[in-house]
């Protein structure tokens, strides 16, 4: 298992917008763009070494909070034959153009603040970013997937994380916190690991 997880540093997103064009990369037939990318790329290298490491058919889950929990369902989509479990916390980088219209706290302000001073670039910005779009990226999923979500986030708005857990067809799951914000309680903990136990082979539990 892997913990994706963390937020990133303050404007790491919109630092290289200005070299879009020149910065996008082939991630497994995706192409990717920005820091996030850079570490989602690291994510799905994970993937493949725990595979390489633990020998084939054994059970590989994917979880973080975040922006690791963003990354955990990009690295379930890219990877959907090697993922058999995703936990997605609080999952950022999710219906992108619409949480940079909606979120009152950065990162997504990040975008906008950007956006604003440089016109010239808003589509090609909004059309790069649907390629690390969770919301977009979810239909690929075919890893049991168990997602968290806070009514109160102020960071990650609560109907970004359901677009993207309405995108997945694969057998899911969603607890959803009334009074959390960015964060869940630590009681969380529980229903993840009852969730594992349930979807990983006896032996590994």
């Amino acid at each position: 298992m892997f913990l994706f997880d963390g937020l990133e540093a303050p404007a790491a997103g919109t630092r290289v917008l200005p070299q879009l064009p020149t910065l996008c990369f082939l991630l497994r037939h995706e192409i990717a763009w920005s820091n996030s990318c850079l570490r989602l790329a690291q994510k799905t290298l994970a993937v493949d070494i725990a595979l390489e490491l633990a020998g084939a058919g054994r059970t590989v889950a994917v979880t973080g909070g975040s922006q690791g929990g963003g990354l955990a369902l990009a690295a379930a989509a890219l990877h959907r034959d090697a993922v058999s479990v995703c936990h997605a916390d609080v999952p950022f980088l999710c219906d992108i153009q619409r949480a940079i219209t909606l979120a009152p706290r950065s990162p997504y302000t990040e975008i906008p603040e950007f956006l604003a001073e440089n016109v010239a670039l808003i589509d090609t910005a909004l059309n790069t970013l649907r390629y690390i779009d969770c919301a977009l990226l979810a239909r690929r999923i075919t890893a049991t997937t168990l997602v968290s979500v806070g009514l109160m986030d102020d960071i990650c708005p609560p109907s970004t994380v359901f677009a993207a857990y309405n995108e997945i067809t694969a057998d899911k799951d969603i607890i959803v916190y009334p009074y959390s914000g960015h964060s869940v309680p630590h009681a969380h903990a529980e229903p993840q690991l009852k969730h594992l136990r349930r979807h990983f082979p006896p032996s590994l539990t």
